[in-house]
């Protein structure tokens, strides 16, 4: 028998059974709904997690996001298709990052 802390914690992990891809070099602008849009067009994105800017070193503002689908293929679409991407002007940079979790 399962014991409810560990049926609890796997309804809290479902974002571990996802596929994620890191998206940098993003405009301060974009909104995730703009973004879910761009994304959702190669297979149906399950979570986006965008971090808010930040000062780099040089004193540029810096944005990324994680964008995160069910299934590989659809993941792997994306990256084929959508690295060097224009969003809001910016050409997006794509790597996967199937180890990682937010």
């Amino acid at each position: 028998m399962i014991s409810r802390y560990w049926r609890m914690r796997a309804i809290l992990d479902w974002r571990a059974n996802l596929f994620s891809i890191f998206v940098n070099n993003m405009s301060h602008r974009v909104l995730k709904g703009a973004l879910c849009e761009d994304f959702s067009v190669y297979g149906r994105v399950m979570d986006i997690y965008i971090h808010s800017a930040t000062k780099s070193n040089k004193g540029n503002e810096i944005m990324f996001a994680f964008v995160k689908y069910r299934f590989k293929s659809k993941m792997m679409k994306m990256i084929e298709a959508g690295n060097n991407k224009r969003i809001d002007g910016w050409s997006i940079i794509i790597i996967v990052k199937e180890a990682f979790y937010y």
